[in-house]
């Protein structure tokens, strides 16, 4: 690894690097702290024949680049290639990761920078993108519509649980399909959405943001959605979902968003306890913890 970072390195910059380190986390490219005399960049690495998400990541960076949202600066013109992987380099920001979220003030700034993120660009249509000229384009959802992507999710949620005997939590996915999947608002302004948005893609330094990471799956969707995914991830992290709605509203107004927020939590918090498990961050019998919450908002929307 060592000597393939090393000529990318001379390739890209004609540098020599000084050491690296690998980070820990991320599902589909592994990314590296690279130091050279003078600078300290990220290196994210994929084996995948179309790293479509590193792709989305870069040129989601670019895009944003002259918005108040703290981004990396790109050192490669999108995705690179070299030997047997796909590759990018960006300017290492400042800051770390939040791991658990104890100040409000650190998860209203973030629900401002949310807000920006869903300011920069609306769409006519909703689902995956493309990058055209700098530009993201709208391919669209398989299902062709929100409403049909969330329940398609929550079928494929399903069968997990029951695949997996996870009985309560397939109940609770059941009674959503069942009962609140026809609830998805079907008129609504498409925007530019993260999708990941949580406090482990979130740099802070000194109790500022310093920085919004991983646009992989960044998209053109329902920003209601966005914020009330974004909510729930805090909220696992030990933050409150409020104040992430404050910060939010200091730079866009949620209008409507009382008749769809706890449709979007159900089912967003559905999708990410399960994600959780599927991934093994977690077992079945730790995720029973969030069984009441669950119960809470399907018995909201009754």
């Amino acid at each position: 690894m060592e000597a393939e970072i090393k000529s990318i390195f001379e390739t890209e910059l004609g540098e020599d690097i000084e050491g690296f380190e690998q980070i820990v986390g991320g599902l589909n490219s592994k990314t590296y702290r690279v130091r050279t005399r003078n600078n300290s960049y990220v290196l994210q690495l994929t084996s995948n024949s179309e790293p479509h998400e590193l792709e989305n990541c870069v040129r989601s960076f670019e895009f944003l680049e002259d918005t108040r949202v703290p981004v990396p600066g790109t050192v490669t013109d999108g995705v690179q290639e070299s030997d047997s992987s796909h590759y990018t380099i960006v300017d290492e920001l400042p800051g770390e990761a939040i791991s658990e979220v104890s100040d409000s003030s650190v998860t209203r700034k973030a629900g401002e920078y949310l807000a920006a993120i869903h300011n920069s660009k609306s769409f006519e249509n909703v689902g995956w993108i493309e990058w055209r000229r700098g530009e993201p384009e709208v391919l669209g959802f398989e299902e062709g519509s929100l409403k049909g992507r969330i329940k398609q999710l929550m079928k494929d949620r399903l069968e997990f649980c029951r695949e997996n005997d996870i009985d309560w939590l397939a109940e609770i996915t059941e009674r959503f399909l069942d009962n609140h999947v026809h609830k998805v608002p079907e008129s609504f302004e498409p925007v530019f959405v993260h999708h990941d948005f949580n406090p482990g893609n979130t740099l802070t330094k000194d109790g500022k943001i310093t920085g919004v990471l991983d646009f992989d799956y960044a998209h053109s969707s329902h920003a209601q959605r966005d914020l009330a995914k974004a909510a729930n991830k805090f909220w696992l992290r030990g933050g409150e979902r409020e104040e992430l709605y404050k910060g939010y509203e200091k730079i866009r107004e949620l209008d409507d968003f009382g008749e769809n927020k706890n449709i979007y939590l159900l089912e967003s918090l559905i999708d990410e306890i399960v994600s959780m498990i599927e991934y093994e961050h977690v077992t079945p019998e730790d995720c029973e913890k969030y069984e009441e919450e669950l119960m809470k908002l399907i018995n909201r929307e009754c």
